[in-house]
């Protein structure tokens, strides 16, 4: 449909389509683009004086900021749009141009100019992080990205996120220091460190990048009848479990022990992951806007994080898999997995779903893993001031074009998906500092070498006439909506 009134731009057919739109919104497939708690964000923002009305300044002002340049010759003089129009006209505009990405434009901007003018925090807190890295160098089992991982994400943490270096405690076996070397004692000593005196108004976040794997279990909770874990650097010195750590460790670290008021972020770079703190709720259907596509991601060699379990433990994985085929056995759904979660505030970003591998490729020329990348980069896109559920969609999308894993996040409760990720930058913080992720440029740039590459700069200022008349259409079509 915007494709159709696209090529046939009369003023009744985005009418038409919207109703459309609104007639057969519950049929499969037929989701909102923005949410319109969201939208009203950048509404209120907008809407200075308060009236219920964006005037026509108000709306040049919306393209001026997000986009960078002036559309007014093609809006009309006495241009007004109530609520519901300017939600239809930015989805209507990011539908037709995907490529600039209005929508996360939008919410970017106003998530930043609201926490511009939001009061200060009344209680900052302490902010830790343990960070998990290991390449399991020299095995059978080398990996080549999960140390870079960690590096770049306590990069993130103090130059963005306002973490102190001295609340942070990096564990790769790269360091020369046994001490820091990411055995199962000292991972679990470390876990203990992180948790051990939090109090309300703390952030505490947790990144593991390495491999992950699965054993059998007895446990009734599991319906799939496999334990998901994560896999130290001696996980292979011991029969399992001695040596692994299991999602039910993780949960009670993470989520029993978690003291009310504090937040806590975990973030798994590694196979079968999707679950591994069985929260009661999943972004794992989030939707993906029809011509959204990766930008820039070079696979180079690719090789999954699934470490294969010593042979009596697989052994007893086929055999279960024996079993559950033909049956009814399924994986393990999170909708309900913990009564009264919403009294935690835990976040938890997966690197695929339960039955999936994650991938740890050469991106840009750099050994890395394909989550901490798109992670990466979906924040440097978005300033780094981005809700959950916008980063999980942004994350997404920069894996659809070469990757088969699917990102999961899940938390404790609905509402916080909408809250800013790590509480958003610090105050004072500095991104220029930053090193720029291997592997692509954030959508606008993104845009820009695609014009520029193809046709030359002269196609830039064509392009932007288009879409400023694509703009002044889509306006008339919303004006008339009832």
């Amino acid at each position: 449909a915007p494709l159709y009134c696209a090529r046939h731009p009369s003023p009744a057919c985005l009418p038409h389509y919207l109703r459309m739109q609104k007639l057969h919104g519950s049929l499969p497939g037929r989701h909102e683009i923005l949410k319109a708690s969201d939208v009203k964000v950048a509404w209120n923002l907008l809407d200075e004086d308060c009236s219920g009305k964006l005037e026509r300044a108000e709306v040049l002002k919306l393209f001026t900021n997000i986009l960078g340049f002036d559309v007014s010759p093609k809006f009309p003089t006495d241009a007004q749009l109530d609520f519901h129009q300017f939600k239809a006209l930015i989805e209507v505009l990011q539908r037709r141009y995907p490529a600039w990405g209005i929508a996360a434009r939008l919410m970017a901007w106003a998530r930043k100019e609201g926490a511009a003018k939001a009061p200060p925090s009344s209680s900052a807190g302490t902010r830790k992080a343990l960070l998990v890295g290991i390449n399991y160098l020299g095995s059978d089992n080398q990996l080549g990205g999960c140390i870079n991982d960690v590096r770049n994400q306590m990069q993130l943490l103090t130059k963005v996120f306002g973490f102190d270096p001295k609340n942070i405690l990096l564990l790769t076996e790269d360091q020369n220091d046994t001490s820091k070397a990411p055995t199962c004692a000292t991972i679990r000593k470390g876990m203990q460190w992180l948790i051990g005196g939090a109090t309300a108004g703390d952030l505490l976040f947790f990144a593991y990048s390495g491999h992950g794997s699965q054993m059998p279990t007895q446990n009734k909770d599991e319906e799939d009848g496999q334990n998901e874990c994560i896999c130290p650097l001696d996980c292979m010195e011991a029969p399992w479990p001695t040596n692994i750590i299991l999602d039910d460790e993780l949960h009670k670290v993470f989520y029993e022990s978690l003291p009310d008021g504090v937040r806590c972020v975990c973030v798994y770079d590694c196979c079968h992951s999707g679950s591994m703190e069985d929260l009661s709720c999943s972004m794992r259907d989030v939707y993906l806007p029809a011509g959204s596509q990766s930008r820039g991601v070079a696979r180079g060699d690719v090789r999954s994080k699934y470490l294969v379990p010593p042979s009596d433990v697989e052994q007893g994985l086929r055999a279960l898999a024996a079993v559950q085929q033909g049956s009814s056995a399924k994986p393990r759904t999170l909708r309900a997995a913990v009564p009264k979660a919403r009294d935690k505030q835990l976040w938890v970003l997966s690197g695929c779903q339960d039955n999936q591998t994650s991938a740890d490729a050469t991106i840009g020329g750099q050994r890395q893993g394909a989550l901490t990348w798109s992670l990466t980069k979906a924040l440097r896109d978005y300033g780094f001031s981005v809700a959950y559920d916008d980063l999980l969609l942004a994350v997404r999308v920069n894996l659809r074009g070469g990757y088969t894993q699917i990102p999961q996040l899940s938390s404790t409760c609905e509402s916080n998906f909408t809250q800013l990720y790590l509480g958003g930058p610090a105050e004072g913080a500095s991104a220029e500092t930053l090193s720029t992720p291997a592997g692509g440029s954030g959508p606008a740039e993104a845009a820009s070498q695609e014009i520029n590459g193809a046709v030359g700069a002269w196609a830039v200022k064509l392009a932007l006439l288009v879409l400023g008349v694509a703009i002044g259409l889509a306006f008339r079509g919303v004006a008339q909506l009832r």
